[in-house]
């Protein structure tokens, strides 16, 4: 009978499913993270042998710092601040693509206030352009759009002001500009306070992506298969999201704070399924033009190579 007991024993936990390898990621409570909300709701994380433990921070820089410290695996990051970080040589790698532009359908805009008398960049030289944080992607694009255009961008007064505030500050003529986003874009864009003056992230590229999931570079070679599985699991994810803004509203709008009509309103972003070395070399060369880095790299430096495609 003990040999019985023995081997039932034995069957049972031959039978049983491994335990699931905890993986800890911060993001922004952005549209961004919808694949991740998604994934774990969907049980894809689950199914892939993934345990995941969520936190939101207010910034692509304080995650990149918490991961850097190791108090998380994996974080969001808008890509200027990880090319900043990696001519720095900071060991970051991308492990997998987040939001993308896309002009037919841009979710950014640069506004002005309704009543501004601004038609086009030369009418911007000298003026004031709020912006979440200097030196970043919104500075970069708006540079670039600037001088595309026949401004001159080395003439803006870029002052940091979060989005969410940027409305009222065009109101009151505290700013001339602002780069911005839904879901603020179309609520204020409803309200009647702001008017569009350009879709002003056309200037890096009809599609291209603008934020991703990374690790250090060394968590990410010690952990090869956690790497790839996650990867898979937020192309899987990505792909059905895309496609099903409507079902995703609801989850959105509760991880975010904001309301789901602000939400069902908005002219939401997708995200890349694959991370495309041509797509994100075009942003390296333009943070290298506008010296937010020293000098452009190839864009592979920053791609885990089993994430990496042409």
């Amino acid at each position: 009978m003990k040999g019985i007991a023995t081997i039932l024993v034995a069957l049972l936990l031959a039978a049983s499913p491994p335990p699931l390898v905890p993986l800890r990621i911060q993001t922004i409570p952005t549209d961004d993270a919808t694949p991740i909300l998604y994934a774990q709701r969907a049980g894809l994380f689950a199914k892939a042998g993934i345990d995941v433990e969520l936190d939101k921070a207010g910034s692509g820089a304080a995650i990149a710092a918490a991961v850097l410290a190791g108090s998380y695996d994996i974080g969001l990051s808008n890509l200027v601040t990880l090319m900043e970080a990696h001519a720095r040589g900071v060991g970051f790698t991308l492990l997998a693509a987040a939001g993308s532009y896309r002009s037919k359908a841009p979710f950014s805009e640069l506004v002005v206030a309704h009543d501004s008398s601004a038609a086009g960049a030369k009418d911007l030289n000298g003026k004031t352009i709020a912006t979440p944080a200097l030196d970043s992607l919104s500075t970069l694009v708006i540079s670039a759009w600037v001088d595309r255009h026949g401004g001159d961008s080395r003439t803006l007064k870029f002052v940091e002001i979060p989005i969410s505030a940027a409305p009222a500050a065009l109101e009151e003529h505290r700013i001339d500009a602002a780069l911005m986003n839904d879901t603020v874009l179309s609520s204020a864009l409803a309200s009647g306070t702001v008017r569009i003056l350009a879709p002003a992230m056309d200037a890096v590229a009809p599609h291209f992506p603008y934020s991703g999931w990374f690790a250090s570079t060394a968590w990410a070679a010690q952990h090869r298969d956690l790497v790839q599985a996650f990867s898979r699991v937020i192309a899987e994810s990505a792909a059905y999201t895309n496609a099903h803004h409507a079902e995703t509203a609801a989850m959105l709008a509760a991880f975010t704070g904001q309301t789901l009509e602000v939400v069902e309103r908005a002219n939401r972003p997708e995200d890349d399924t694959t991370l495309r070395l041509s797509e994100i070399q075009p942003l390296v060369d333009l943070a290298a033009k506008y010296k937010l880095i020293p000098q452009a790299f190839p864009a592979r430096e920053m791609v885990d190579p089993s994430v990496a495609r042409p």
